[in-house]
C-alpha cells in the first residue's frame, strides 16, 4: 500500500516492530475445481476466507501470515417423525501465506503476488436435531481426511478510504489426494445414503473478492 513505501527512521527494534503494517483480509470466494477433482464434484463451490498478515521488515514490501478458509461442497436433509437429519460436506483449511507487493502503483491500485501452503480438511458430518422439549442435537462425523494444499496467486488492492481497501485475487491451488463425500442422489430417505465417496487430487482455481484493513 502507499503507506508501505514510506522510509523508516532510526528507532529501536521494539519501535520498528510496533510500526510494521498488519493486514486483515475478509473475502467471499468462488472455487472452480479442475481435472479429476472437477469431474467428480461436477460443481463450483462457494466459500469465505479470513487472512492475517504482518510486514516482515518495515522498509520491505514482504508480508507473512496465515489464512483460514471454508468452502461448502453439498448437503442433503430429511424430516422424520422425531427429528430432522442433515448431512453436510465441506472443506476448511489453515494455510501459511507469503505476499509481496512489487514497487508498482497505478493510481490507487497496487498489485501483489502471493504463495500459500498448508493443510485442508475435508469433512462430512450428519446432524440430527430432535423434535423434543429439550431440542437436543447429535453430530456424527462420517468422513474426515486431510490434503496438503499449495498455491500461487496474483491480485491487487484498491484504496477506498482511510485504512480500508478493496482487493481481488486469483489463485491456482494444487493438492494431494484425499477422500471426500459428494451428494449424488436425492432418492434415499436417510441423507448420508445420498453421498458417494471420491478420492482424487484436489486441484482448483479460486477467485476472491473482499476487503483489506490495515491495522
Amino acid at each position: 500500500m502507499n503507506a508501505q513505501g514510506t522510509p523508516s527512521s532510526d528507532s529501536t527494534q521494539a519501535e520498528e516492530i510496533a510500526y510494521k503494517l498488519r493486514f486483515l483480509d475478509v473475502s467471499i470466494d468462488r472455487v472452480y475445481p479442475v481435472n479429476s477433482y472437477g469431474r467428480n464434484l461436477e460443481r463450483n463451490l462457494t466459500g469465505a476466507t479470513l487472512s492475517y498478515l504482518m510486514q516482515l521488515k518495515k522498509e520491505k514490501l514482504d508480508y507473512l501470515g496465515f489464512q483460514a478458509n471454508f468452502a461448502f461442497i453439498g448437503s442433503n436433509s430429511n424430516d422424520f417423525p422425531d427429528a430432522n437429519v442433515r448431512t453436510t460436506s465441506y472443506v476448511f483449511g489453515s494455510l501459511l501465506m507469503y505476499r509481496h507487493f512489487p514497487d508498482l502503483y497505478f493510481w490507487k491500485i497496487e498489485p501483489f503476488i502471493e504463495a500459500a501452503l498448508g493443510p485442508q480438511f475435508y469433512v462430512t458430518q450428519t446432524t440430527t436435531n430432535f423434535f423434543d422439549e429439550s431440542e437436543s442435537a447429535n453430530v456424527d462425523f462420517d468422513e474426515f481426511d486431510t490434503s496438503i494444499a499449495y498455491g500461487l496467486g496474483i491480485g491487487f488492492t484498491l484504496h477506498i478510504y482511510s485504512s480500508t481497501f478493496f482487493f481481488t485475487k486469483f489463485s491456482y491451488f494444487g493438492g494431494t489426494a484425499v477422500t471426500y463425500l459428494v451428494d449424488r442422489d436425492n432418492q434415499f430417505p436417510f441423507p448420508l445414503d445420498n453421498f458417494r465417496p471420491e478420492t482424487t487430487q484436489t486441484n482448483y482455481l479460486k477467485a476472491q473478492f473482499g476487503f483489506t484493513f490495515t491495522l
